[in-house]
């Protein structure tokens, strides 16, 4: 069976995990994690504005149509699995 927020489950375990560490450890893991998200969230923005783009031109070969529809579909796919996964982290870091 396919999860249907994949991410999210790991997400959890690894805010659980975190409330073991010290405090400094907690800020420094939850401080390189949030850069990294950051950076991922950065990266699938900039390929999928890409795509956008390139659906805009006024004819598109139907070969890079179908290319632009999967990357359209695994970059969606990428952001919510990586917000699924940070989600549990950067919820349970504002609460604190």
């Amino acid at each position: 069976m396919t999860d249907p927020e994949p991410g999210l489950e790991i997400g959890k375990e690894l805010a659980a995990l975190l409330d073991q560490l010290s405090p400094e450890e907690k800020e420094r893991f939850r401080q390189s994690l949030a850069e990294l998200v950051h950076d991922l969230r950065q990266s699938l923005g900039i390929i999928f504005t890409a795509e956008v783009l390139l659906r805009r031109r006024k004819t598109v070969p139907a070969s890079e149509l179908e290319l632009l529809n999967t990357i359209n579909i695994a970059s969606k796919r990428s952001l919510d699995l990586l917000n699924n996964f940070a989600g549990p982290l950067e919820k349970k870091n504002s609460q604190e």
